[in-house]
């Protein structure tokens, strides 16, 4: 199993790839393309298999499913398959937690970092780490957790 995420839509900025583990941050205006160039990115890693999850600060699960619809994956087989994921931090920042959701893949994740600290903790005493390294994570906007 390779070590390397090769995205298309990165190989010009990034030819060799990028290793599993590192984090890419991306600066970008408010008015730029980055929401659909996020998509993009997924939608290409989904097509070669990679697991992926979307991480929502600014929009719902549903956008998100219907944005990558229309770039022609099978949103619900992907969910099904475990292969793509949905991590909500939008629905429950606003109070518009859909419960529709829970049959569907999303996860809640709190907007308070003390609740991220304590979660990776569990997760790497429990060993449930290891295998969040070796998925795709693309958040639409963090600049949320700095308000």
């Amino acid at each position: 199993m390779s070590s390397v995420l090769d995205i298309p839509i990165f190989q010009q900025l990034i030819p060799s790839g990028v290793e599993y583990g590192t984090n890419l941050l991306v600066e970008f205006e408010p008015h730029s393309i980055w929401y659909e160039t996020s998509l993009t990115a997924t939608a290409q890693a989904l097509r070669l298999s990679y697991k992926t999850d979307y991480h929502v600060f600014q929009h719902t699960p549903n956008q998100i499913r219907k944005a990558l619809e229309g770039l022609g994956l099978d949103v619900r087989r992907l969910e099904q398959g475990d292969t793509f994921r949905i991590i909500d931090s939008y629905g429950a920042q606003v109070g518009l937690a859909q419960p529709e959701e829970a049959e569907r893949s999303v996860f809640r994740q709190s907007l308070k970092l003390s609740d991220w600290s304590i979660e990776y903790a569990r997760m790497i005493k429990t060993d449930l780490y290891p295998e969040q390294k070796r998925r795709l994570h693309i958040d639409d906007n963090t600049a949320i957790l700095l308000q």
